[in-house]
């Protein structure tokens, strides 16, 4: 009897551990992704959130409150999941959510073609932004990979490459954006970032 109960568990087990990947390779892919957005004091400022549309594409919709108010300000998926608002620099000075790294860049083209890349961030006079628009740059599921990503608010506009005559590139004697404008669009700090999850309801 006793024999029989272990064959008869061993078999459970073993059927188990058949099934459990099959589950997860059956598992589908995100509907959509969300980003809660904190400032550099930890508050809370706002959602964004990134869902497939049946019709194709991916919409990209913003709500945001406490920036700075007016003007434009630059914002993209950046290529890692960490939102350090006390990161500082290797000589200790401040750089909150710079944790997050570059510019979400898998075809390692240049600002503003980076995949990542979205269209500036338009702050009313009492500090609150909300847009939404459609993508077809990207895939919800293609921002949760084994780093991560996060949706970072920069401090300034973003010229998007596009960069007055006073700029100068290699060869110093061409016009032309400049190594750093070619990577961040001269977005400059960062106010606010969110990690990418998968979407809560």
């Amino acid at each position: 009897m006793q024999l029989r109960l272990i064959l008869v568990l061993g078999l459970i087990a073993a059927a188990t551990a058949l099934l459990v990947p099959v589950a997860l390779a059956q598992r589908p892919a995100p509907r959509g992704t969300e980003a809660i957005l904190i400032g550099a004091d930890g508050r809370t400022l706002g959602r964004v959130t990134m869902e497939r549309r049946a019709s194709g594409g991916v919409e990209v919709r913003y709500r945001v409150r406490g920036l700075p108010p007016g003007d434009y300000k630059a914002t993209h998926v950046h290529e890692v999941g960490t939102c350090d608002r006390a990161f500082r620099t290797a000589d200790g000075t401040p750089a909150p959510f710079t944790s997050a790294g570059g510019h979400w860049n898998p075809t390692g083209d240049s600002h503003s073609s980076h995949l990542g890349d979205f269209p500036p961030l338009q702050v009313s006079l009492g500090g609150t932004a909300e847009t939404t628009f459609v993508t077809d740059r990207f895939q919800p599921s293609q921002l949760l990979d084994a780093n991560g990503s996060a949706v970072v608010i920069h401090a300034n506009r973003d010229n998007q490459g596009n960069v007055p005559g006073r700029y100068r590139s290699e060869p110093a004697d061409q016009n032309g954006p400049d190594a750093a404008t070619l990577a961040t669009g001269d977005a400059g700090g960062r106010l606010a970032c969110g990690v990418v999850r998968p979407i809560r309801r």
